[in-house]
């Protein structure tokens, strides 16, 4: 799964192992990799456009809390939160970010345990959401609301062949929305990932957001 929320000369690679790794490491190559998901969350100010954070295939840091996404990248050059090595996709427990102060990021090939990713943007602030379905192939993409029955938000898009959501939410849509997503090759159903969408005044107070950060 892949959002995209829109190389510099020097870029970095940082590796997370939950089973060989250690927090006092650099994280800079697979043999010195970070242990945990606090250790990615409190390196954040580190992060600068087109750096990578992969975590291990075949490692879970369930347990280890949300992953808070509170650094970005830009225009051509992305922060990655991703996947290196080989086997099943690392699982994490959430994801949130924030992209009222940062865009161009990219999450990909990770499993979240409960299909869940929280998103805040303010009115008027674009939105693109690129879904990686699980299987290769012809893959059909779809999206739907709160309920089964219920589409998703007017105004927006989802293209089903390549799995791209967008949206604009206007002033009239501020509020919190549950939107829910899925692919399937045919034979195969992905895993339903669930992303809530907090739309924000652009009035809203800055104190609030530091109060967010405080739940860490």
């Amino acid at each position: 799964m892949l959002i995209t929320i829109a190389q510099s000369a020097a870029v970095t690679t940082y590796y997370v192992d939950s089973s060989n790794g250690n927090d006092g490491n650099d994280g800079l190559s697979p043999k010195k990799a970070w242990k945990t998901v606090s250790k990615v969350n409190n390196s954040m100010g580190y992060f600068t456009p087109g750096d990578s954070i992969l975590f291990k295939r075949g490692c879970t840091f369930k347990g280890q809390g949300v992953l808070y996404i509170e650094a970005g990248g830009s225009a051509g050059n992305y922060l990655t939160f991703g996947a290196c090595g080989s086997g099943a996709k690392p699982i994490l427990d959430e994801v949130r970010c924030n992209t009222s102060n940062i865009s161009y990021i990219k999450v990909q090939d990770l499993y979240i345990k409960d299909g869940s990713i929280e998103v805040e943007v303010e009115e008027m602030e674009p939105i693109k959401i690129v879904l990686d379905g699980n299987s290769e192939g012809n893959v059909c993409y779809f999206g739907w609301g709160e309920n089964e029955w219920e589409g998703l938000p007017i105004g927006s898009t989802l293209d089903r062949e390549e799995g791209i959501f967008s949206w604009i939410p206007t002033p009239g849509f501020i509020g919190e929305y549950s939107l829910y997503f899925a692919s399937t090759d045919g034979t195969y159903l992905s895993q339903q990932l669930r992303i809530t969408v907090n739309v924000i005044s652009k009035t809203y107070d800055s104190d609030k957001k530091k109060k967010r950060k405080k739940r860490r």
